[in-house]
Parts: structure tokens; C-alpha cells; sequence
């Protein structure tokens, strides 16, 4: 606190200081009967530094090319394939796509970029930008996405959910013999998780304006 008082006004000036840029997805899985699911992750507080011990939306994270190649910062400075990493290490388990490899992420031919671009192309996946916000206790800018996949595109690309990824565990996370099962993207569960002070500001966004839009985005 004595430090942020020292920056005063800095803090929330763009123009003074560096600000990272993460990209906050609610993942939602549209049934047939029109009804839906969301994923959270609860953040490990030994793993994890920011948000450690909050339930946060899945996937999420901090733009960051996918290798130290300069071709990847402009390939990889893009919305959509920065969601696509996320869900590729946080939702499925692969290993994150962390800029530490020499080699860029081969959108056109990896897996499960291809199948993520092709069912969205196919309209069984459709990302929808929800807002933008300036996190008030981390600094963080984020912004606020949902990504909406019909149920038969996620049996396809996501048929097992990892129950633990490197910064959590998956809630919601129950299999039955009918697939996968998330959290009931209903007024209750929603009002549940908002009300009871357990998610980070930009999540708590993200379910709150995911609820207000749902006509629309699970039409």
C-alpha cells in the first residue's frame, strides 16, 4: 500500500506504465435442449502467485507468445489463438505453449488447434468478446471472453478434461455415461459462485456478463 500511494495516479495511467494484457474465457457447453454448462479453476495457492486461492473461468492467462521466435510475437499476438493456447494446456493438459522453445505453434497442422479452428469455422464454436476491464487489487488489464461450444464439438475435441492442470483444479468436472458434465449455467449456480466472494474480479465479470448475455449467447 505505501508503495501504490507513492505512484498515485501512475497506477492507472496506460500512458505511465507497462501493463500486461491477460484474456479471461468463460468455457461454456451447450446442450442439445438448449440448456448449459461453465468450468471454473481453483487456482493453487502453492503453484500459483496471482488470484492463488480463487476460483477463476478456464481457460485464462497473460498474453505470451508462443515461442522466442520474432515470428511468433506478431503470429501469436492475436485473441483467438491466444484462447486456443489456454485451452490446449489448462482445459486439456498439453504442455503450455510458454515461449520458452524456439519452435512457433503450427496453427494449420497441431493438435487441437486444428480441430478448434475447423469447428469454429463450422460454427460449433463461437467466441464472443464481452468487455474489458482494469483489475482493481492485481493491476492486471483483462479481457473478458466466453466461448460457447455446441455439445457434440466438445465430445469431439474435449472427450476428458484434465481433473488437475499445473495452476489448479477443475471444478465442475463430474463424468457420467452420458460425457463430461460442467457446472448448470443457471441462476442459482451463478448467483452462488458471484455472491459467496470466492472468485477473482475479472471471473466474477466474465459469469456475471456471460448470465446478463445468455439469451444470446446460447442461441
Amino acid at each position: 500500500m505505501p508503495l501504490r500511494r507513492a505512484m498515485r495516479s501512475r497506477l492507472l495511467d496506460p500512458t505511465l506504465r507497462p501493463i500486461s494484457i491477460a484474456v479471461s474465457t468463460l468455457l461454456i457447453r451447450r446442450k442439445p435442449d438448449g440448456n448449459a454448462e461453465f468450468f471454473l479453476n481453483l487456482r493453487d495457492a502453492e503453484a500459483t502467485v496471482t488470484y492463488a486461492g480463487a476460483y477463476m473461468v478456464v481457460p485464462t492467462g497473460v498474453f505470451q507468445p508462443g515461442s522466442k521466435s520474432p515470428a511468433a510475437l506478431r503470429e501469436d499476438f492475436d485473441l483467438w489463438r491466444t484462447i486456443m493456447r489456454e485451452f490446449s494446456e489448462e482445459v486439456l493438459g498439453n504442455p503450455e505453449a510458454d515461449g520458452t522453445l524456439g519452435m512457433t505453434v503450427d496453427y494449420a497442422n497441431e493438435s487441437p488447434y486444428v480441430e478448434l479452428d475447423q469447428a469454429r469455422l463450422a460454427g460449433e464454436i463461437r467466441p464472443y468478446y464481452l468487455g474489458f476491464g482494469l483489475d482493481a487489487v492485481e493491476l492486471w488489464a483483462h479481457v473478458l471472453t466466453a466461448v460457447v461450444v455446441d455439445d457434440a464439438a466438445f465430445g469431439r475435441i474435449a472427450p476428458t478434461l484434465v481433473e488437475k492442470n499445473a495452476e489448479g483444479i477443475m471444478i465442475g468436472h463430474v463424468r457420467t455415461k452420458a460425457g463430461i458434465r460442467g457446472i448448470p449455467l443457471s441462476k442459482d449456480q451463478v448467483d452462488f459462485y458471484l455472491s459467496a466472494g470466492m472468485m477473482s474480479s475479472p471471473s466474477a465479470a466474465c459469469l456475471a456478463l456471460a448470465w446478463q448475455h445468455r439469451s444470446l449467447l446460447l442461441s
